[in-house]
């Protein structure tokens, strides 16, 4: 990948991510329900986040810090912490040339960096417990109340008030920004309570009463915003599986193995096959196949477009000869009639279409409607016959 087009030969700065990013896990559920136009204006990894727990956790209690006799788990901690304060500033204030190439943090958008904060966090979450199992509990959680459980109590008022004021505002902000959210700061403010209770409780070591009070707080925040929940209705359709893997069997000779299919349909269609098992060629291309690629393009006129990691979309058009495009870093367009020899190089023999198609070398051999849409099978039964 690193020797491609996108991303490896692709740079880019930093300090550009949105701050309000880092408060949108507490927005789950309105995020879920928000209207199409904020959730299409970026990637879904671009819009979502991670609760912080690690921050929050140091800052309640900063005594619980550095040193330790546990040196080997107290450098893993200093190390993770450098980690993430180095995603923080790739993110909001960019790094020097030199040290964004040697870290390869030019390779990653400033906004797509949350994925390193983040599992740097839980990481840190992970060695705090463990570099603190034999130490005494930085917090007293005793009936009666102790004098001593009460001072501890105390000492997390300040930094939890601080916690509160920041969420808060980073929530308000939310709500400016993105009016259609319409968050509820009570919501909001009840998340940080049981946040801040349950990690009071893994500061007393009583894990369980953390897991359950944080549970409390993760569950319905993220599981709204799966997809899993909005449905997959291609993938969940055993009518149009069994087709595709049908008309698949029916029309294709033993001698092939693995035939290709198209997809003239939106980004998304794509899982309507991939979920079959099918080799689909306008997939997502995780690197580049220059076996494939050359059979299309053998004269190399476009290897600067194709030479990427990149949504690979196909349009079907009335010329025989193949065109290579890229509208954007991420994706090319494939333009081709589907009657054209140059796909029968790749042993294309089936398109998913999702609205009819006037090509006379296709033969329509299954239609299928769906909750979301409808779909079209086609085979190429003749190549020889152009429109």
């Amino acid at each position: 990948i690193v020797n491609t087009i996108y991303p490896g030969h692709r740079v880019t700065g930093g300090g550009t991510a949105n701050l309000l990013q880092l408060f949108s896990p507490w927005v789950g559920l309105n995020i879920a329900a928000s209207p199409s136009s904020l959730l299409s204006t970026t990637n879904a990894s671009e819009i979502s986040s991670f609760f912080f727990i690690a921050p929050i956790l140091y800052l309640l209690a900063p005594r619980s810090g550095f040193p330790s006799k546990h040196k080997a788990r107290s450098s893993a901690e200093f190390l993770l912490g450098l980690v993430m304060l180095l995603m923080f500033a790739w993110m909001y204030i960019g790094l020097p040339a030199p040290v964004a190439h040697i870290s390869l943090l030019d390779r990653v958008t400033s906004q797509r960096a949350i994925v390193g904060v983040g599992v740097a966090s839980w990481l840190l979450v992970l060695l705090f417990i463990a570099r603190r199992a034999d130490e005494p509990p930085f917090v007293e959680m005793s009936f009666p109340v102790t004098a001593e459980a009460r001072r501890s109590w105390i000492r997390l008022m300040l930094p939890s008030m601080v916690v509160a004021v920041v969420v808060g505002f980073g929530a308000r902000q939310l709500q400016y920004t993105f009016p259609g959210l319409q968050i509820s700061l009570y919501w909001v403010g009840l998340l940080l309570v049981l946040a801040l209770l349950g990690i009071a409780a893994l500061l007393a070591k009583r894990y369980w009463l953390s897991i359950i009070l944080l549970t409390l707080v993760f569950a319905p925040e993220v599981l709204p915003v799966n997809p899993l929940y909005r449905g997959l209705a291609p993938l969940d359709s055993a009518s149009l599986r069994e087709a595709v893997l049908k008309v698949q069997t029916k029309y294709t000779p033993k001698s092939i193995k693995a035939p290709a299919w198209l997809v003239v349909a939106p980004i998304t269609a794509n899982l309507a096959l991939i979920g079959t098992g099918v080799y689909v060629f306008n997939a997502t291309s995780e690197y580049p196949d220059p076996l494939v690629w050359n059979l299309l393009d053998p004269t190399h006129k476009y290897v600067e477009v194709w030479d990427r990691y990149a949504h690979v979309q196909y349009v079907a058009t009335a010329s025989t000869s193949v065109s290579l495009s890229t509208p954007q870093a991420d994706t090319v367009i494939l333009a081709v009639s589907p009657c054209s020899p140059a796909l029968a190089k790749i042993d294309v023999r089936f398109l998913l279409a999702q609205s009819p198609l006037n090509f006379s070398c296709l033969e329509n051999v299954s239609t299928h409607h769906l909750t979301q849409a409808g779909y079209i099978v086609y085979r190429i039964r003749d190549r020889s016959a152009l429109p």
